[in-house]
């Protein structure tokens, strides 16, 4: 039992190739050898497989963010002046917040292994039920996610002697599992499309992820929500095990056989930064912190800067129950 999924993170940030940056918060990144080792085994090359990989892969996602945030400004900007709000620079306005040299400029931008062990599950104390990653938006700037990894955790042999991960990826290719259910029989289905990734949408619908291999999902986090005073949105979204999707909510349904291990980039504001909207702006509470999720955004994501509504939002996150 333990409170949250495995996880492995490392600062991109420090690992630019120039001007590379040690967190304040968190510090040096840590390369653990039993992985670097692991890597180099399965015909990496040297014991800075992994550090490269991820460099390599945080790097292109990092771009795409880059290239997003690039178009939210645009959209904040047009949406701003559409409703009268001050434009940058007009008298007696403030400045819109430039959200890609806010990511640039900030010293933490961590890539995140996650591992979701197949037994493992948290409660949703906002809207019920049980997932890997209940209901929320992403407290930073913005984030990046690839296709995830889909384990037989009964399958999969790790260590001295064994025989590797058996594994497949998922998406557009043939992975798919059978599924004795109650009310439909036996009947196949893909755990992407059915779980893991879950998005809702504006109407309130819930939208399997599914990435297809070369697609790169980006969503908007609380503070781009917050520093835009609304006018973008965070990305609701959560982590569902297999057959635990709307169409198929039975505990006594959900497969324990497959984990899921996902890749993602999120980008940070600056720890210092201002958690708030664009000064002089008349814009009231429920239009910078409205939600559709129980009123998660008031809960878990205030503060007057970014590092005081992280340890707000972490000790949130933190006490939901496991089993």
């Amino acid at each position: 039992d333990h409170p949250i999924q495995s996880g492995f993170y490392a600062n991109l940030a420090e690992e630019e190739d120039e001007g590379g940056r040690i967190d304040e918060v968190f510090g040096a990144n840590v390369w653990p050898a039993v992985a670097a080792a692991a890597a180099e085994s399965r015909g990496g090359g040297d014991g800075e497989a992994l550090r490269v990989a991820m460099r390599h892969a945080g790097r292109l996602m990092t771009d795409a963010v880059m290239d997003v945030l690039d178009l939210a400004g645009k959209a904040v900007e047009a949406e701003a002046a559409e409703r009268g709000l001050h434009a940058p620079g007009a008298e007696g306005g403030a400045a819109l917040p430039d959200l890609r040299a806010l990511a640039e400029s900030s010293p933490f931008r961590p890539a995140r292994l996650a591992y979701y062990d197949a037994d493992f599950s948290r409660e949703d104390k906002n809207l019920g039920g049980r997932y890997w990653l209940p209901w929320h938006v992403d407290f930073n700037l913005a984030t990046a996610f690839i296709p995830a990894l889909w384990l037989n955790e009964s399958e999969a042999v790790i260590g001295e002697g064994g025989s590797g991960i058996k594994a497949s990826f998922v998406g557009e290719n043939d992975f798919e599992m059978k599924s004795s259910n109650s009310n439909q029989g036996q009947a196949s289905y893909r755990p992407e499309s059915e779980s893991g990734l879950l998005l809702r949408n504006a109407a309130g619908d819930v939208v399997p992820a599914a990435l297809p291999d070369d697609v790169v999902l980006v969503q908007l986090g609380a503070y781009a929500q917050i520093a835009t005073g609304g006018l973008l949105r965070a990305g609701p979204h959560a982590v569902g095990r297999p057959q635990h999707t709307p169409s198929a909510r039975n505990e006594e349904e959900t497969t324990n056989e497959l984990g899921r291990l996902s890749f993602g980039v999120f980008i940070y504001a600056p720890w210092h930064a201002k958690m708030c909207p664009p000064e002089g702006w008349a814009v009231s509470d429920e239009e910078v912190l409205g939600d559709d999720f129980g009123g998660l955004m008031k809960k878990a994501y205030t503060g007057e800067t970014v590092i005081a509504g992280f340890e707000t939002f972490a000790s949130y996150m933190n006490n939901y129950s496991s089993s």
